[in-house]
């Protein structure tokens, strides 16, 4: 008699809740993240450029984890290293450890259809 299994079964009931719970909270940050990207892309008086000078303070044509934890702390928030670091690195397309505004377009654009 051959026994067949869900392919889910290897989770203990416990660990499948968590797993579930995991995937819902990333569905539910990816949604909004692409909500707030569409309603900048409708926004007029939002332009790109100036946003990604605005972190680039320094003008270099990239930025990297200073900048984004002084952005981030400049407007009353605390970001440890380990955090900002963590944004560099889901933007960072070419792994060189900064975002270049080519990356940083990328991100900003929405990556659905817009919605009214």
């Amino acid at each position: 008699m051959q026994v067949y299994y869900r392919r889910d079964d290897c989770f203990f009931a416990d660990t499948a809740v968590e797993f579930r719970n995991v995937w819902r909270v990333h569905f539910k940050t990816e949604a909004q993240t692409e909500q707030a990207r569409q309603r900048l892309h409708r926004n007029p008086q939002f332009n790109l450029y100036e946003a990604f000078n605005c972190v680039d303070h320094l003008k270099r044509g990239e930025f990297g984890t200073v900048e984004v934890k002084r952005l981030i702390q400049a407007r009353g928030f605390y970001v440890s290293d380990k955090e900002a670091s963590l944004i560099i690195l889901k933007v960072d397309q070419d792994d060189d450890g900064t975002v270049d505004f080519n990356e940083f377009r990328w991100e900003m654009t929405p990556r659905s259809a817009m919605r009214a």
